[in-house]
């Protein structure tokens, strides 16, 4: 065994807590590093609250870049109309539609998206078929979204407060649509 040292708690808590500091510190100067290579940035109190107030985040965003919906479109390759109705909610776009407006806001996809706008409801890569869809977001209904993937044709949904038979029946909706599922349980 190598060497040991006894020390009082208390000088063990303190450096315990300088550690902490020290990487505190570290990770502050990482971003900072990040903000002035322009890979990072601060993102303003306001343009925060504005989005937990519930106002559309792709109009916060949009807004914060100084972009009318006309400019957006221009740089996104996205209808100003589109861009207006998803701004309204009306319309939620498909995942490639907001991969082109986030990547012309220069933000990544998920800032357009925040779990109480997404309720219970999945945006779907374009060919999917519209039964597919309608089947999955109604069984879905009432459940808690936390986060989910779509890659290929690999589906990784999250959620939370989900009832009873939905494994069951989201296992059948997977098998019926030609996917190979299995469904795994996390107990936390």
């Amino acid at each position: 065994m190598g060497e040991m040292v006894t020390i009082p708690i208390e000088e063990y808590k303190a450096l315990k807590e300088a550690a902490e500091d020290l990487a505190d510190i570290r990770a502050s100067e990482r971003v900072k590093a990040a903000v002035e290579r322009g890979d990072d940035e601060y993102v303003p109190a306001e343009l925060v609250n504005r989005i937990l107030a519930g106002e559309s985040p792709l109009r916060v965003w949009r807004e914060h870049r100084g972009l009318t919906q006309l400019a957006l479109s221009d740089r996104a390759g996205v209808g100003r109309a589109q861009i207006a109705q998803i701004e309204g909610g009306r319309q939620s776009g498909s995942i490639q539609t907001l991969q082109k407006l986030a990547n012309a806001l220069r933000v990544p996809i998920d800032d357009l998206l925040i779990e109480e706008s997404m309720g219970s409801r999945i945006l779907f890569p374009e060919g999917e078929p519209d039964w597919f869809r309608d089947e999955l977001n109604d069984l879905l209904d009432g459940a808690k979204i936390v986060s989910y993937s779509i890659s290929g044709d690999t589906y990784v949904i999250h959620t939370k407060q989900f009832s009873k038979r939905l494994p069951d029946a989201l296992y059948s909706l997977l098998v019926r649509a030609g996917a190979k599922a299995e469904l795994v349980s996390l107990d936390v």
